[in-house]
């Protein structure tokens, strides 16, 4: 198996397409949803560097971003969840996405996966702990045309879309944008920066 090992970042395998190595990021441990089975949140998080070939390592500026991920960790847990949420209720940036100023559908999809367990609540930012888990941080060359840039998504899995899950797009500093974590845009670019 072949390895890469970054100074600052230790030592990543390769799968083919990507880089990975399982870091700890005690600030992503609120995030407690779990797809299959009991909720409870944890500090494992898998880092990702996708590349475009077998092989090629990551460049220094996508380790930066990285870096930046690791030592920005809670600021990132509080903005990412204040921006989502902002999202839902319509406020801030526009994502693009369907729940954006529509909280209450994603109320019902929330009643619609309980399972017989309590209903889910989704009144305040600190909510969406319960209804976001399992994150990973894939790092990216680049967003799209719009942001040329190296840039992370924090992944999660949700328990109101299941399917796709979320993706909140960063600089690894601000949040640049959330959508489905294998399709997320950045805000429009006249309100591109969150936090």
């Amino acid at each position: 198996m072949k390895t890469w090992k970054h100074p600052d970042l230790g030592a990543f395998t390769n799968d083919g397409d990507s880089w990975i190595r399982e870091v700890r990021l005690p600030a992503f441990s609120v995030f407690k949803y779990r797809s299959g089975g009991r909720n409870a949140g944890s500090s494992k998080v898998e880092i990702r560097f996708w590349v475009d070939e077998d092989g090629e390592l990551p460049t220094e500026r996508a380790a930066a971003v990285a870096k930046k991920v690791i030592e920005n960790q809670e600021v990132l847990a509080r903005r990412l969840k204040k921006s989502f949420y902002d999202d839902l209720n319509g406020r801030g940036p526009d994502s693009g996405m369907g729940w954006h100023g529509n909280i209450q559908l994603v109320r019902e999809c929330l009643e619609d996966e309980r399972d017989g367990k309590k209903a889910q609540s989704l009144e305040s930012p600190a909510d969406l702990d319960n209804v976001l888990g399992e994150p990973a941080v894939w790092i990216h060359e680049s967003a799209c045309r719009e942001y040329d840039k190296p840039c992370a998504v924090l992944c999660f899995g949700a328990r109101f879309e299941i399917e796709h899950g979320v993706g909140i797009l960063t600089d690894g500093t601000r949040i640049l944008g959330t959508g489905f974590m294998t399709d997320v845009q950045p805000f429009k670019r006249s309100r591109m920066r969150y936090g």
